[in-house]
This record gives C-alpha cells, sequence and structure tokens, in this order.
C-alpha cells in the first residue's frame, strides 16, 4: 500500500470532502496529486487505502490521543448525523432525523477532539437512531481505556450528559 495515496486522503478530507470519485478527479486539477505522485489514482485504489487506514485506526488514535490530550485535561465529543441518499450503506438506519429527513436512512458519528479542536477520534454508530446518551457512554471507555486517560474532562451537549441509563456518575467525574 502506498502511503502517499493515505496522505492524500487525509488531506482531501480535510480540505475539501467529497466522495471518493470526487476526491480523484480533484486530485487531478490540483498539485497535491502530482506533488504527492498520486494523480492518477483510480478508486479501487483509494478504496484499498481507505482499508489501510482502518485497519490502522486504533494505533493512530493512540498517537494522536498521546500527542494532543492530556490527563486531567479538556476533551470535546461532538455527536452528530447525516441522512443517506442511497440504500445501500450498512450502517444507514431509518430513526430521528435530526435534520428533518424523515424518509432518508440516517447514520450517526461522533468526534472526539483536543481543547483546539485537533480531532483524535471518531467513532461511527451502527443504528439510525442512537440517542446522545448513548454514544456519549460509548467514547468514555475509548477515552478512559483506550487513550489511558484516568481524569479528564470530557465535554458533551447538554443532552448528551444529562440523562440515559448508559451513563454513571462515576462515569461523568473520574480521579
Amino acid at each position: 500500500m502506498d502511503t502517499r495515496l493515505a496522505y492524500g486522503l487525509i488531506i482531501a478530507r480535510a480540505v475539501v470532502p467529497a466522495s471518493k470519485l470526487a476526491t480523484t478527479r480533484w486530485w487531478a486539477g490540483t498539485t497535491l496529486g502530482a506533488d504527492l505522485g498520486i494523480a492518477d489514482a483510480g478508486t479501487d485504489e483509494v478504496y484499498a487505502a481507505m482499508d489501510w487506514l482502518v485497519s490502522r485506526q486504533d494505533p493512530i488514535e493512540k498517537k494522536l490521543a498521546a500527542r494532543h490530550l492530556e490527563a486531567g485535561g479538556l476533551a470535546l465529543f461532538d455527536f452528530s448525523s447525516a441522512w443517506l441518499e442511497g440504500r445501500s450503506c450498512p450502517l444507514g438506519a431509518f430513526g430521528h432525523s435530526r435534520h428533518g429527513k424523515k424518509n432518508r436512512e440516517q447514520i450517526e458519528f461522533g468526534t472526539v477532539t483536543s481543547r483546539a479542536g485537533i480531532p483524535v477520534a471518531v467513532r461511527v454508530f451502527a443504528a439510525g437512531n442512537t440517542c446522545d446518551s448513548v454514544a456519549f457512554g460509548e467514547i468514555i471507555p475509548v477515552v478512559r481505556d483506550k487513550f489511558g486517560l484516568g481524569e479528564v474532562i470530557l465535554v458533551g451537549d447538554r443532552g448528551s450528559v444529562t440523562k440515559g441509563p448508559s451513563l454513571r456518575p462515576a462515569d461523568l467525574v473520574t480521579g
């Protein structure tokens, strides 16, 4: 696997988030594709690079957390959703639409960032109707156990932390 392709995907996601096909077309019209030597990459190569990145998600997130989070520090959690136009995503499901798209499947995801907003971890939730408190409850063990931060201030939306059976007081205040 050519790591330049993975690097190009990461840059493209930050600069001009788009579909994989649109990303390969964007590379052809910018200096990024030429500079990285990936301007002629096809969709099969892009999907292979994505698989390569996903298989390394845990170690990548651990390194990012070690670099950008600290014990006793602040971590931010944002939970959001997007509706799907197609019917082929196995993670999509019908559920509450935060965007009023009642006739579209939803996919829900959460991002942990540093105080400065630097992304450290991301989780996609399979159900299209995951409530905020469940998502928040699932990210706590990631920050506590996978990142080894026994004491951290984890900030989320008010609804995320004020209700829900998945949260215990010990999960909200550690140390």
